[in-house]
């Protein structure tokens, strides 16, 4: 009876310390490894990074961290996670992996989370937990699942880039799109802030990731603001060059990782909770 009392305490005690262990992992990452100020830089070709402190009268203060990625360009490409299907039948859950790890096994030059999850909470917050989508995502022709409430930014197989303003998800677009992003809302459209589309019930300023495109332009935007309202962040994205784009999953689901090349190797703005749906940007030599 001892001996099993004695093994039970000892496991006990390896998972408090392997939970220690990985707070402090985290944390380390998130402080340690933040954004060094960079002046707008060509990185790859095709691809930009630039990296401010920011503040304003509102209480957006900190960094952000801004990819371009001019996707007609040879040798540049974006690509979303895999979805997953389930035992059901569904695609719309998602493991929860360390937010580092697609960006150390698929060389991305950037990498920035997508849809939000429903287990949010802290104590569902660990590696290889399984999660639901609440944005759908559509990965190379797969539609995740149907959600009324939710803007999709879509490519089709040309690689065309549309922001669908109408809800829900027509079946135009599930017919045809390659890649789609479902936001939480078009904060800028038409190249100006929108007012209406803020959540005003969200508390302000906060971590926030921005996804935006010019389509005429050929021209993705992975932005993430350690600490800004979404009305200074729609500005900025207008300032930076985003005609249409909005929020995907924020506060302690904001990350934009840079990967080799960059200059900033493992560098970015991070937060808590672990990785679930997330868009990568890759350059191949063509």
């Amino acid at each position: 009876m001892k001996s099993v009392f004695r093994l039970v305490s000892r496991l006990v005690l390896a998972v408090l310390i392997l939970i220690v262990l990985l707070g402090l992992f985290q944390v380390y990452f998130i402080y340690g490894r933040s954004a060094k100020p960079m002046e707008r830089t060509e990185v790859k070709p095709g691809i930009f990074v630039t990296v401010e402190e920011v503040s304003g009268s509102d209480g957006t203060e900190g960094l952000v961290v801004t990819t371009e990625v001019y996707w007609d360009t040879p040798g540049v490409s974006f690509e979303l996670r895999p979805l997953e299907q389930g035992p059901d039948g569904l695609w719309n859950r998602v493991t929860l992996i360390f937010q580092d790890w697609p960006v150390l096994t698929k060389g991305y030059v950037a990498l920035m989370n997508t849809s939000r999850i429903f287990e949010h909470e802290w104590h569902h917050n660990y590696p290889f937990k399984r999660a639901t989508f609440i944005e759908p995502l559509i990965e190379r022709g797969q539609l995740s699942h149907y959600w009324e409430h939710v803007y999709m930014m879509w490519w089709d197989d040309d690689l065309n880039a549309t922001f669908e303003e109408e809800k829900p998800i027509s079946d135009f677009v599930v017919e045809n799109a390659y890649w789609g992003i479902g936001l939480q809302g078009g904060l800028v459209r038409e190249g100006s802030f929108r007012p209406g589309a803020s959540d005003r019930d969200l508390p302000q300023p906060l971590p926030i990731s921005f996804i935006g495109i010019d389509a005429e332009r050929k021209v993705l935007y992975l932005i993430a603001f350690e600490n800004a309202s979404e009305e200074f962040a729609a500005n900025y994205a207008t300032s930076m060059g985003v005609v249409e784009g909005g929020r995907v999953d924020s506060r302690n689901g904001t990350h934009l990782i840079l990967g080799r090349g960059t200059g900033q190797f493992l560098r970015g703005v991070r937060n808590l909770r672990f990785l679930s749906g997330y868009i990568g940007v890759r350059y191949d030599e063509p």
